[in-house]
């Protein structure tokens, strides 16, 4: 399992040096330009909140301790998701919108590449062994602390110009994410876990699976934010951000 972990920390390392972290640290860029991408994330935001809570939990199988670790942790982000709607009536993306122009900017172009990834995270730990789930959730901590380290930013700068505070891109969801129970246990109970060569090779073909889709995801991202921002001279507001690559679903 070390090699399958080694892997897993190299791949955040390289996900951190992606551009779109550089652009949520730019600092010459408005805080609330560089938070432009926060609606595109909700697909990702509510489907990680399912894959919790309907997904890798078993509570039948809390005998097994990976499964309990699993458990665990996915109880500490069950309420998560709630910070991330709240946060998005506080950037000034909940203005009124009928329930087609939401369904239909939440399933366009614009966030392909996030529903994808959360589909690839479901793929990979439905009816999945405790091990593969855990391992699933070990990978999207890696990833989103690299996301949640490079935004701070950004938060800073939107709440500076005047901006209220923000609770899932703020300090109360890292100090949450800080405060997580069975992390240590996780590492250590995957640290010392013996695979054949067959699990090995699954796991580390997981892993590249999950950071490949985590990079799409900060590409489209970025693409978005950038569009986003020219858009905003002309016409600010949810709305407009609709319209970027929004091409109806089908």
């Amino acid at each position: 399992m070390q090699s399958v972990l080694a892997r897993l920390g190299a791949r955040a390392k390289s996900f951190s040096e992606h551009p779109f972290f550089a652009f949520l640290k730019d600092e010459t860029i408005p805080g609330r330009d560089r938070m432009a991408f926060a609606p595109c994330i909700a697909p990702h935001v509510l489907t990680f909140r399912d894959l919790c809570a309907h997904v890798v939990r078993d509570d039948a199988g809390e005998g097994d301790p990976m499964q309990a670790l699993v458990n665990v942790h996915s109880r500490e982000d069950d309420d998560h998701w709630q910070w991330f709607l709240d946060d998005l009536a506080r950037l000034g993306d909940d203005p009124t919108l009928s329930f087609t122009a939401a369904t239909r900017f939440l399933w366009s172009d614009a966030t392909l590449q996030t529903r994808l990834l959360g589909y690839r995270l479901c793929a990979y730990a439905m009816d999945a062994e405790p091990i593969d789930r855990l391992l699933v959730l070990q990978c999207v901590e890696a990833a989103f602390q690299v996301a949640l380290g490079s935004v701070g930013g950004a938060v800073r700068a939107f709440t500076a110009s005047g901006g209220p505070e923000l609770s899932y891109f703020g300090a109360a969801h890292e100090a949450a994410e800080a405060a997580h129970t069975g992390e240590d246990e996780s590492h250590r109970v995957l640290a010392e876990t013996e695979l054949d060569e067959a699990a090995r090779v699954r796991l580390l073909a997981q892993v590249d699976g999950i950071f490949d889709a985590y990079e799409a995801w900060a590409r489209e991202l970025l693409a978005f934010s950038t569009q986003r921002r020219e858009a905003r001279g002309a016409v600010s507001g949810f709305p407009a951000a609709a319209s970027v690559n929004a091409h109806s679903p089908g």
